[in-house]
């Protein structure tokens, strides 16, 4: 059983605090390479708090799983770390923290719990080396109110993950910032895929299937959407248009649902619906499983 997040990563405290970002520190010396941090197929229950250049890897989705157990409470939250990384995990059950998630974008971010979590007020200014910084990638995050939620100027690269059956499955709350989704699937997330307000999200080349919304985001801020397939979702949502910057609305032929397999089938549309390059004319794969970090 992990009993503190340092006996997680299998490292003292003080070494997961060496922040990772640009030039080196004069005071601390050029930064220390990433701390990577095994952790070994099981079901685990504990909330983890992660330190910056923490790459915290499990040993695959299907094998390593970090349980909620229902709880409201954040089961990863990378508040004030910079450069981490969580990989290879299933990320599930967390629950409500309260009324507030009845409309998840109606109040601040800290009302709400998710699978993975972060609030960009902590750092008392928001330079690009000092906001919360994550990448994502290779991960199932499965039956979560909320799967991920980035709260101003919490920035991340979510990219080669399977959302699905959580109430929502990516929040940018208020972010006034920059985000990239690309290269997911999102299956059966009751309310939302994507929701967001204030914020700059980049969302490329996803497969978005069977969902509430698509992608809802509030106020004027805008990334490129594009290259996105879509198939029977309740709605779009008000951003996302089918036939517009490569997005198309097209049944994307998942392996096996029922068996959790979603890769693409052979002669799916998404094959080629990717898009990659300022222009958009170098095609991959969409989805989860698709672009460079799809072997997984």
């Amino acid at each position: 059983m992990l009993q503190t997040p340092c006996a997680v990563l299998q490292t003292p405290c003080a070494v997961l605090q060496t922040p990772l970002c640009g030039a080196p520190d004069p005071l601390r010396g050029a930064p220390d390479p990433l701390r990577a941090a095994f952790v070994q197929p099981g079901e685990y229950h504990e909330h983890l708090r992660l330190r910056s250049g923490v790459k915290l890897v499990g040993a695959g989705a299907t094998k390593t799983v970090l349980d909620g157990q229902g709880l409201g409470e954040n089961l990863i939250d990378y508040t004030g770390a910079q450069n981490a990384v969580v990989r290879g995990f299933t990320l599930r059950n967390v629950g409500s923290a309260g009324d507030c998630s009845r409309d998840v974008l109606s109040c601040s971010g800290d009302w709400y719990a998710a699978a993975v979590y972060a609030d960009g007020h902590s750092v008392g200014n928001w330079e690009d080396c000092e906001r919360p910084s994550l990448l994502l990638a290779q991960n199932i995050i499965e039956g979560n109110e909320i799967g991920v939620m980035l709260y101003f100027h919490a920035l991340a690269v979510v990219r080669n993950n399977v959302f699905l059956h959580n109430k929502h499955g990516f929040v940018g709350s208020h972010l006034q910032d920059h985000a990239v989704v690309a290269q997911n699937v999102f299956y059966e997330n009751r309310e939302h895929a994507i929701a967001a307000d204030a914020a700059e999200l980049d969302v490329l080349n996803n497969v978005i299937v069977a969902n509430g919304a698509a992608l809802e985001q509030e106020h004027v801020q805008r990334g490129r959407v594009r290259c996105n397939v879509l198939f029977e979702n309740e709605r779009p949502g008000n951003v996302i248009v089918p036939g517009q910057d490569g997005n198309i609305d097209a049944d994307p032929i998942l392996a096996d649902l029922l068996a959790g397999d979603f890769h693409l089938s052979d002669g799916s549309p998404a094959l080629t619906a990717g898009c990659l390059g300022e222009d958009g004319a170098e095609h991959v794969a969409a989805g989860a499983h698709g672009g460079a970090l799809g072997a997984w």
